[in-house]
C-alpha cells in the first residue's frame, strides 16, 4: 500500500525504518503543514479584491518535479487532521497523485513548535544513520496562516522557521531545508532555500514584490524570465540574481536556480 498514516512517533520511526530497509529510497521529501484543507483560497493581488485561487496542497504534498523521477521516493507529511473527512480527502488526493515508485507517510499529530522540532531533529538523525545525502532530502515548511490568524497561530508561524533551522544547522541537511513564500500571488508555488536566503528575504523581499506591479501574469503563476528581464528597470539586478539562485517551483519539472532536486 503506497499510503500510510500514523499518530505516534514510535510508530512513525518504526514504519520509516521498515519502508527504507525494503525500498532503499533515493529521495526523501518532507512536507510540514502541507495537507489539503479546502479547494480554493482567497488572496488579494496588487490591491485588487480577493480572488479565489485553487489550492496548491497537492503540490505541497507531492511537487511536480518529483513526478518524472523513476527511483524509489518516500514522501512524508507532518500535519494534523481535524476529522475523518479531512483524513479521507487527503488520502484520496495523495493516492491520485503519487506514482508507483513512491510511498507516502502521513504523521498525524497536533504539533507545537517544540514537538515538531524534536520530531524533525530525530527524523534527520535517522536519515543520517541511513547515510542519505543532503542532496537527496528536502524538508519544506508550509506553515502559513490565511485570513485572520489568532495570536497563537501568528506566534507559531513566526517562531517555527528559525527553530527548524536550528535543528538542521549543524547537520549535513542544513541546505535541505526550504520555506514556502506563502499566500503571495506571484510566488504562490515557490520555496526558498532557508540557509541561502532567509537573511536576504528580510532585506529584499518587498523589493522583489514590487516587480509584480509590472508583470502581466495570471495569479499564482511566476514568470521567472519576465522577472529577470524586468528587474534592471526597477530594482538592482544582484537582488534578483540572489532571489533566483535560491528558489524552487513546486509546480515545475525543474528549479530556476540550478538547485539539484
Amino acid at each position: 500500500m503506497p499510503y500510510h498514516t500514523t499518530t505516534n512517533y514510535a510508530g512513525f520511526t518504526s514504519l520509516l525504518k521498515m519502508l527504507y530497509n525494503s525500498s532503499k529510497y533515493k529521495y526523501i521529501y518532507i512536507s510540514i503543514g502541507g495537507k489539503y484543507n479546502q479547494e480554493n483560497v482567497n488572496i488579494s493581488y496588487l490591491g485588487k479584491p480577493d480572488k479565489p485561487l485553487r489550492t496548491n496542497a497537492e503540490l505541497q504534498l507531492c511537487p511536480t518535479f518529483l513526478l518524472e523521477r523513476n527511483e524509489p521516493i518516500l514522501l512524508i507529511c507532518f500535519d494534523s487532521f481535524q476529522n475523518t473527512e479531512s483524513s479521507t480527502a487527503n488520502q484520496r488526493l495523495i493516492e491520485s497523485r503519487i506514482q508507483p515508485n513512491m510511498e507516502f507517510i502521513f504523521y498525524d499529530e497536533q504539533f507545537t513548535v517544540n514537538s515538531i522540532c524534536e520530531k524533525i531533529r530525530s527524523t534527520i538523525g535517522i536519515f543520517d544513520s541511513f547515510g542519505i545525502d543532503a542532496s537527496d532530502v528536502m524538508i519544506c515548511n508550509y506553515i502559513r496562516f490565511l485570513n485572520e490568524p489568532s495570536i497563537n497561530e501568528v506566534s507559531f508561524e513566526l517562531e517555527l522557521p528559525s527553530m527548524i533551522y536550528k535543528c538542521v544547522l549543524d547537520t549535513r541537511y542544513k541546505k535541505s531545508y526550504y520555506m514556502w513564500f506563502g499566500y503571495q500571488p506571484l510566488f504562490y508555488n515557490l520555496l526558498y532555500r532557508y540557509d541561502d536566503y532567509h537573511i536576504r528575504y528580510l532585506m529584499d523581499y518587498h523589493m522583489i514584490l514590487k516587480i509584480g506591479n509590472f508583470i502581466d501574469t495570471p495569479i499564482g503563476i511566476c514568470d521567472i524570465q519576465e522577472i529577470y528581464d524586468l528587474s534592471p528597470k526597477y530594482i538592482p539586478k544582484k537582488i534578483v540574481d540572489c532571489f533566483l539562485s535560491s528558489i524552487v517551483d513546486i509546480n515545475s519539472y525543474m528549479s530556476f536556480s540550478g538547485i539539484v532536486l
